[in-house]
C-alpha cells in the first residue's frame, strides 16, 4: 500500500489534471498567436532596411541595427520554428537570396536594394528573450496556482475526513459528535458508525444479560439434580426419569448458549426454499409433540443461512408448544422486499420480558439481525421478519 496520504495523491491528482489543461491551453494560444507575432517581427525588420535605404548616411542610433558589405555566416538550419516562419516571410518580401540568419548577436540581414552597405542585420535576440521569458513566467505562475489551488481543494475536501478520523473514538463510545465543514457523504458515514456502535454495544448488552440468564436457568435443573441425590433416591424409576429430564434440559441450555455465541457467523449464504424449510421444521416437531402444526405458506426463496433460520424456526416452535401450547400455526407471508413468518399459539405465547424463557427469543432476534430483520412478540404469536 503506498504510504502518501490521501491529500497528497488528491494535490497530485489535481495537479497532473490540471497541468495537462494548462499545457493543452498554452499550446494552443501559442499557435493563436504564433503567427501573428511572425508578421509582427517581419514588419518591423521591414521597415528597418527600409528606413536605411532611404537614409543618406548610415545610421548609428538605431539600438540592434548592424550594417555590413559582407554578413556573417548563415545558420543552415534555424531550431525554432518560429524564426524558420519569419525567413520565409521576409523572402517573400525581398526575394530569395537575400536574406539569411546568422551573427552573434543573432540578426536577421537583409541585402537592401540602395544603402551605404548593402546588407542590413536587425538584431532579433532581445526579442525572443522576451518571447521566452514570458513563456516560463506563465509556466511557473500557472504552476504555481495551479500547486496553492490543488492544495486549498484538497484540504477543503480531506478535512472532513480528518476531523471524522479523530472523532470516530467518540463515536463508538457512544457519543453524538458534530463534524465541522462535513459534506453529507461525510455525515451520512458518521450516521453510519454511530448506528454501527449502537448496534454493537446493544449486541453485547444483550450476549451480558443471555449469560445472565444461562447462570439463572441452569441453577434450577442442577439444584434439582443436587437434592434427588441428597435424597439418595436416584434408584426410583419417576426420580430416575425427572433426573434424566433435568440433564436433557442442561444440555439444551446449554446447546443454546453456544448457538447464542456462534451466532451463525461462519456459516455461508446459500439459496433458501423457505417455504420447504418451514414445512421440515414444523412437521419433525409435530411428529415429536403428536399435535398437527397448521402452516400457511407458498413458495418463497430466500438468501439467507439456512441453518441458523431452521434454529430459529425451531425455537419458535418449541417456545409455542411449551409456553402457548398446540394448536400451533405457521404463516409464511411474502412482502415488498421482506417475509413475515407469524407463529401463532392457543396461550399468550413466548412474551420477551417473560422469565423462563432462556436464550430462544434471543438466537431468535440474532439471526433475525443477522438477515436485516427482527421479532417482535406479543400474547399468542411471534413474528420474525427477515429481508428476502
Amino acid at each position: 500500500m503506498s504510504a502518501w496520504s490521501m491529500r497528497a495523491r488528491l494535490v497530485g491528482l489535481l495537479t497532473a489534471v490540471v497541468a495537462a489543461v494548462l499545457l493543452a491551453t498554452l499550446f494552443a494560444v501559442r499557435q493563436a498567436t504564433a503567427e501573428p507575432g511572425v508578421e509582427q517581427l517581419a514588419r518591423m525588420i521591414e521597415a528597418e532596411v527600409r528606413l536605411v535605404e532611404r537614409a543618406s548616411a548610415p545610421p548609428t542610433d538605431v539600438p540592434g541595427l548592424a550594417l555590413a558589405q559582407t554578413p556573417p555566416a548563415a545558420i543552415a538550419q534555424p531550431q525554432l520554428r518560429f524564426t524558420r516562419d519569419l525567413l520565409a516571410r521576409l523572402t517573400e518580401r525581398f526575394g530569395a537570396g537575400r536574406v539569411r540568419l546568422g551573427g552573434a548577436p543573432l540578426r536577421v540581414w537583409v541585402r537592401a536594394d540602395a544603402a551605404p552597405l548593402p546588407w542590413v542585420g536587425v538584431e532579433i535576440d532581445p526579442f525572443l528573450a522576451r518571447m521566452r521569458r514570458a513563456f516560463w513566467f506563465v509556466m511557473l505562475s500557472s504552476a504555481a496556482v495551479v500547486l496553492l489551488a490543488a492544495g486549498w481543494f484538497a484540504r477543503r475536501l480531506t478535512r472532513p475526513l480528518e476531523a471524522l478520523a479523530a472523532a470516530a473514538p467518540r463515536l463508538i463510545a457512544g457519543e453524538s459528535v458534530a463534524i465541522a465543514t462535513a459534506t453529507p457523504e461525510i455525515a451520512a458515514l458518521a450516521q453510519a458508525l454511530e448506528r454501527a456502535a449502537a448496534d454493537k454495544r446493544a449486541a453485547l448488552e444483550a450476549r451480558e444479560r443471555a449469560l445472565a440468564e444461562v447462570s439463572h436457568d441452569l441453577r434450577t435443573p442442577l439444584a434439582r439434580l443436587r437434592f434427588a441425590l441428597e435424597l439418595g433416591d436416584d434408584a426410583r424409576p419417576a426420580q430416575r426419569a425427572a433426573m434424566i429430564a433435568d440433564v436433557e434440559e442442561l444440555d439444551a441450555i446449554v446447546g443454546d448458549a453456544l448457538a447464542w455465541l456462534r451466532d451463525g457467523r461462519e456459516e455461508p449464504i446459500v439459496e433458501v426454499d423457505l417455504d420447504a424449510l418451514v414445512r421440515e421444521v414444523a412437521g419433525a416437531f409435530a411428529r415429536r409433540a403428536g399435535d398437527p402444526i397448521a402452516v400457511e405458506s407458498t413458495a418463497t426463496r430466500i438468501r439467507g443461512k439456512r441453518v441458523a433460520l431452521r434454529r430459529a424456526l425451531s425455537n419458535l416452535i418449541d417456545n409455542a408448544l411449551r409456553h402457548g401450547g398446540a394448536p400451533v400455526a405457521i404463516e409464511v407471508a411474502p412482502a415488498d422486499g421482506i417475509v413475515r413468518i407469524v407463529v401463532r399459539d392457543a396461550g399468550r405465547g413466548a412474551d420477551g420480558e417473560a422469565k423462563g424463557y432462556g436464550l430462544g427469543l434471543g438466537i431468535v432476534r440474532a439471526v433475525a439481525a443477522a438477515h436485516g430483520g427482527d421479532v417482535a412478540a406479543r400474547a399468542g404469536e411471534v413474528v420474525l421478519t427477515i429481508r428476502r
